[in-house]
C-alpha cells in the first residue's frame, strides 16, 4: 500500500469487515469521499470515479485508488450519506472484480502499475471466493 494508504488508515477509525481480508469500514457519515480524501491529502488528493450501481437496488459508489496501491471505495447512501471502506491493494482488487469496475476509471502511477493491476483482475476471474480470500 505505501505511505498514502497509511495516511488514510491513520486519519480514520476503521473496523475490519468480516470475511473480507484487506477491507475495513467506517461508520456512516455525511463527509463525501472527495472531502475525506482532501482532508487527508490536501491538494494531492487522488481523483475519484463515480460508478453506477452494478445491479438494481444496489448503492452507487465512488472509488479512488491511492498512489502505491489500495484505496477508498465509498457507497453513496440515501440522504447524501456515505459508507466508506478502506481497502488494501488485494482487498481493492477483489472488490473491483466483484463489482465489475472498469480499471480505466482508477488512478495508476504508470503503465506498469496499470498492467499489474489489470493482470491480477484477470486471474481473479478464475478463483472462487475461498481462493481469492486465502
Amino acid at each position: 500500500g505505501g505511505p498514502a494508504l497509511q495516511r488514510l488508515w491513520d486519519a480514520h477509525a476503521w473496523r475490519e469487515l468480516r470475511n473480507c481480508p484487506g477491507r475495513y469500514a467506517a461508520p456512516l457519515h455525511d463527509r463525501s469521499p472527495e472531502a475525506l480524501l482532501k482532508a487527508v491529502f490536501g491538494e494531492a488528493a487522488p481523483a475519484t470515479a463515480d460508478v453506477e450501481a452494478p445491479r438494481p437496488g444496489r448503492d452507487p459508489f465512488v472509488v479512488a485508488r491511492l498512489p502505491g496501491g489500495g484505496g477508498l471505495l465509498s457507497y453513496r447512501k440515501p440522504g447524501d450519506r456515505y459508507a466508506h471502506t478502506f481497502n488494501t491493494e488485494s482487498g481493492l482488487l477483489r472488490k473491483v472484480a466483484a463489482l465489475g469496475v472498469d480499471p480505466s476509471l482508477m488512478y495508476f502511477s504508470g503503465g506498469r502499475d496499470r498492467r499489474i493491476f489489470t493482470s491480477a483482475l484477470r486471474v481473479l476471474r478464475f478463483l472462487d471466493d475461498a481462493e481469492q480470500n486465502a
